[in-house]
């Protein structure tokens, strides 16, 4: 009998209801649900015996207070263990993670599809939670690959993940049956595939926007105040036009008067461009004379790749992201399988363009500065962004007020915050001491006050939030031995300070000390201390679920507020070191 057909079964025979069951056992009364509707058993690391011997007892309880004739606790707790086939449902996690994570397949689409609470499939995917009945799990994910991801490029990317050649799943039969087989296998084919941003974080971490200035010249750059001659309209047909055309257009925005923000949205194929190097070097040249010119651009990623791509992509923008001129966006929803698309508007010109996927070679640009043309254009950019949403919310120091705005939405975080620092957390240490650090730094009578104010709200804030909710931090720890090498300074980088506020060995370990007390006194705060943080410019927080954030310490300070679903993912599952109960 299965677990959920016995519950059932001593439930009947106490004529009692799942919330009785809950108030008696302090399981909520919708996990009573859950295992009576075979929607979810008790798994959950080193937690079974513990949950079983709860039940066993809780039933027993109810049966004395109802004078029902029940067998004894031991006899129900065994029954309740034996109906639990126990299986490693790791390896199925790892595979249902590489699939959704290769083929982008949104998970809150997927849990409704399959009538899940998307929770329970984050659970899943953790390995926190294992499906009653896994091989029918395992088949409503298939039906659910095979019909929503079918196109070419998706069965070559799942051939590709499972290790076979795509022209085996051509048919949706044989899609299916591969899929299906090799989810259920205990074998993992092909494990290369894990979504990690750390190549992405450390190009963050090391980046120096002086010294990339220093290296384009773009201190020398010169924005053009002369006419720039191009006919009212004009077609570029093939690579070798188009190319042209993309160079075209910033020209034009480059000369014209307006300073009305650039809107970008490319989905064509980029590899015919990607090998040309001397084209790649003046596309980027025309973005450094716009943002020169100080235009502001939304780019609208095409996202619609593999991870690696992806990440890869992203490494290419950081450059331009640190500006603050740019702001990032993304496309939920999967653009046409069978058509590519360009869309350019800026304040006098207009670039639209269009292919067959898979003949780039054929594709036709469109160029026009006539003005009824690119007012339509920009209304169509306009309800383009209007779809999008924001990849990253990028704040520099001219958006302090802004940010400082911001930060208090993370107050409202059921599933906890973790953070990653390189440091230790500014709201474990008192006003006295961070005084002391500040007067022995030299900070002017102005700075101290506003990091002492600084200081007080943060605090304030993560007192507010342990009261209701989980708080981790991971921080770096620094011996006696190390600690004039690695020289730590106060972590402050979310007040937009700039400058780098020295520890003596006394009052980094006093601070210490106040953080272990700290933890201590709110059984919300976690501490994990670690020497292995590959970062040491930049500090990571997560409001789980929600978003991540990327606070950069210097060159410049800068914060990236991450949303999309995958990147915040990758980023949280790479940081989270402490087992959820």
């Amino acid at each position: 009998m299965s677990f959920s057909d016995l519950l059932n079964d001593y439930i009947n025979i106490l004529d009692c209801t799942s919330k009785e069951l809950s108030e008696k056992s302090t399981l909520s009364n919708a996990t009573i649900s859950r295992y009576r509707s075979g929607e979810r058993v008790p798994f959950s690391a080193g937690k079974n015996e513990e949950i079983l011997r709860i039940l066993a007892s809780s039933i027993v309880k109810i049966a004395d207070e109802k004078g029902v004739e029940i067998p004894d606790e031991n006899t129900i707790y065994n029954n309740l263990a034996s109906s639990l086939e126990e299986k490693d449902f790791s390896v199925t996690a790892n595979k249902l993670n590489n699939l959704i994570d290769s083929l982008k397949i949104n998970a809150s689409d997927l849990a409704d599809a399959l009538n899940y609470d998307p929770s329970y499939i984050s659970r899943v995917r953790a390995n926190k939670r294992q499906p009653y009945d896994v091989p029918s799990f395992i088949n409503k994910v298939t039906r659910y690959t095979v019909e929503h991801y079918k196109s070419v490029s998706d069965r070559e990317t799942v051939a590709s993940l499972i290790g076979i050649p795509s022209e085996t799943i051509k048919s949706d039969s044989s899609y299916f049956n591969t899929l299906n087989d090799w989810l259920e296998s205990d074998i993992m084919i092909n494990t290369a595939f894990k979504p990690d941003p750390t190549a992405f974080l450390q190009k963050l971490d090391e980046f120096n926007l002086d010294d990339y200035i220093k290296a384009i010249h773009f201190n020398d750059i010169k924005v053009p105040n002369i006419p720039f001659y191009i006919s009212s309209h004009k077609n570029y047909y093939g690579i070798k036009e188009m190319a042209e055309g993309e160079l075209d257009f910033f020209k034009a925005t480059a000369f014209s008067k307006s300073m009305e923000h650039v809107t970008m949205c490319n989905d064509m194929p980029m590899e015919d461009f990607a090998d040309n190097s001397d084209f790649a070097k003046k596309w980027m040249f025309g973005i450094a004379v716009i943002l020169k010119k100080g235009l502001q651009i939304n780019m609208v990623h095409n996202l619609n790749r593999p991870f690696k791509e992806l990440m890869l992509g992203l490494e290419a923008w950081i450059p331009l992201y640190m500006t603050g001129q740019v702001n990032p966006y993304y496309l939920k929803e999967k653009t046409s399988e069978v058509y590519g698309h360009l869309h350019y508007t800026s304040g006098d010109a207009a670039m639209v363009g269009e292919c067959i996927t898979g003949h780039h070679d054929k594709g036709h640009y469109y160029l026009t500065r006539k003005k009824e043309e690119v007012a339509m254009y920009k209304e169509y950019n306009k309800y383009l962004l209007s779809k999008a949403l924001p990849l990253m919310k990028i704040y520099r120091f001219e958006e302090m007020e802004e940010f400082a705005s911001f930060l208090p939405s993370c107050m409202n975080c059921p599933k906890g915050i973790i953070h990653r620092y390189t440091s230790l957390p500014i709201f474990t240490f008192d006003a006295d001491e961070l005084l002391s650090i500040l007067i022995k730094n030299d900070l002017s009578e102005t700075e101290t006050d506003y990091m002492l104010q600084y200081h007080r709200a943060v605090k304030n804030s993560f007192e507010k939030i342990l009261e209701n909710h989980t708080i981790t931090d991971e921080i770096v720890y620094i011996d006696r031995e190390n600690f004039e090498e690695q020289k730590p300074y106060l972590l402050l980088t979310e007040s937009f300070c700039s400058k780098e506020i020295y520890y003596t060995w006394e009052m980094y370990e006093a601070h210490l000390k106040k953080t272990e007390e700290f933890a201590k006194e709110h059984p919300n705060y976690t501490l994990i201390k670690t020497k292995n943080n590959p970062f040491k410019n930049i500090q990571i927080t997560i409001v789980r679920d929600k978003w991540a954030l990327i606070s950069k310490s210097n060159h410049p300070n800068i914060h990236f507020v991450i949303h999309h679903s995958i990147l915040r993912d990758a980023i949280e599952n790479m940081i989270v070191t402490v087992k959820e109960d």
